[in-house]
């Protein structure tokens, strides 16, 4: 008996059998859909400086390692709709094409990321201000005042007292607590009574970071008379290395 035919026809059927199933994964592949903008994914990422840092990440073993471990917030893959501007457009666009289970490395520029650093953000501003401590204001849009009642002045962090009631004014004194501290737009300030005048010294320090309605700001120098706050983002100028590994995609309905 030749077996050399039915051998031949064995390993002809082999060969067809794998070139069929690698089509259909091939196949398969391409058919997965790719994220645009409007879908839901969820991604695992790495964020680096172009020095190698770790800025960021969704893996707390990784923060672990890098020494930028935060206890307070929550490590797992990010969840964010294409499109929606909840990250930066870098991020955003870098994930629109990628398939689930696909890894990307991409350098976003600054432009696409927290902008251009600007001088115009770094600002100054005085620690120390003195005022007097009686205060006349115009009758005209505010309510009937009585001596001696308590009342709060616009842009004051205390109450103060009318001790005169005129035709057109009121004569009202500021009454801050002695040697108290109070949350300023600026950050901590103490205030003292130095005879007729009140006084605020803001209570900062390098690298303190504080809020107002200029946006998040970081103290970049302190000295007797001034401070300079940085409103710049931290990663204002800086371009941005993500390591991007796409969990999964929600389809946007249609």
């Amino acid at each position: 008996m030749n077996e050399r035919p039915v051998l031949l026809n064995t390993l002809r059927s082999l060969l067809l059998t794998t070139l069929f199933i690698a089509l259909l994964v091939s196949t398969t592949s391409c058919a997965e859909p790719s994220a645009a903008n409007g879908d839901t994914v969820t991604v695992d990422y790495i964020g680096l400086l172009d020095d190698g840092t770790v800025f960021d990440t969704s893996i707390a073993q990784l923060a672990l390692d890098a020494g930028t471990y935060d206890a307070s917030r929550n490590y797992a893959p990010l969840r964010v709709t294409l499109g929606s501007g909840n990250v930066i457009l870098g991020f955003n666009d870098a994930l629109v094409g990628m398939r689930a289970g696909e890894n990307k490395t991409v350098a976003i520029p600054p432009e696409f990321a927290y902008g251009k650093w600007s001088q115009g953000k770094l600002l100054s501003t005085r620690t120390v201000r003195s005022a007097p401590r009686l205060v006349v204001v115009e009758k005209k849009g505010m309510p009937a005042l009585e001596e001696g009642q308590r009342v709060r002045i616009q842009d004051t962090l205390w109450s103060s007292t009318v001790v005169a009631v005129g035709e057109e004014t009121y004569t009202l004194r500021q009454d801050p607590e002695e040697g108290s501290v109070v949350q300023s737009p600026f950050g901590p300030t103490l205030v003292t009574i130095d005879g007729d005048n009140v006084t605020t010294r803001l209570l900062l320090e390098p690298g303190a970071v504080i809020q107002n309605e200029m946006g998040a700001g970081r103290v970049v120098s302190v000295n007797e008379t001034t401070a300079v706050i940085d409103y710049n983002h931290p990663l204002a100028g800086k371009t941005l290395i993500f390591q991007l590994y796409l969990r999964s995609i929600e389809k946007a309905e249609q």
